[in-house]
């Protein structure tokens, strides 16, 4: 309880903005896009896509998102924008971890998918990144703790494409936690409201 009263209040930077908030982003149907349409929902923060094909770019070419505050300040690139909504989400069920600590897995999970997934882009790796998550999954439903963060679903959402090009079915033989945790992490077994559904 201490833990996640401080972190929600300090200096109310995790207060819930009331307004919908900008979101530029370069392309509207990216999985950085999506990924931050979903955050957003499960956080319960209202945002408005403003996609822009002139927006700004990181140094290898992929289309650099940023969030606009209601005082002005924007938040730029995917991860920062992530851990900026996830904040806002309520506390009983908070997107960043449970603790101290979770929140530090939760940070290290977004730096994996960044450099180990999306740098990869079309040349990734699926039985190698797939192991990975195997061996992990084992012996737990999400990445970090027992409820769903925005790893799962940063990853999920970087995820998807290549695992589904790669056919679901196959992996799953290979690799049964994580083809589960993919779509549970995606919302897609309950058929209800899930993660992959884009805010209105």
């Amino acid at each position: 309880f201490w833990y996640r009263r401080l972190s929600h209040t300090a200096e109310g930077a995790m207060a819930r903005p009331a307004q919908a908030l900008p979101l530029i982003a370069g392309d509207d149907d990216t999985a950085a896009t999506e990924k931050l349409l979903a955050v957003a929902r499960l956080a319960g923060v209202r945002v408005e896509l403003q996609s822009r094909r002139d927006c700004g770019r990181t140094p290898c070419g992929v289309p650099m998102p940023e969030l606009v505050l209601p005082d002005g300040s924007r938040v730029r690139h995917t991860n920062a924008i992530l851990r900026r909504l996830a904040q806002s989400g309520p506390m009983n069920e908070p997107l960043t971890g449970s603790s101290f600590f979770e929140e530090g897995q939760v940070d290290g999970w977004l730096e994996w998918v960044s450099l180990e997934v999306d740098h990869d882009g079309p040349d990734l790796d699926v039985q190698q990144v797939c192991g990975q998550l195997e061996a992990h999954l084992k012996s737990c439903e999400y990445l970090v703790g027992e409820r769903l963060t925005v790893a799962d679903i940063s990853a999920a959402y970087s995820l998807r494409g290549p695992l589904e090009k790669a056919g679901l079915s196959s992996l799953g033989r290979s690799f049964p936690s994580t083809v589960r945790w993919l779509q549970a992490s995606l919302g897609q077994p309950s058929g209800g409201s899930s993660a992959g559904q884009r805010p209105r």
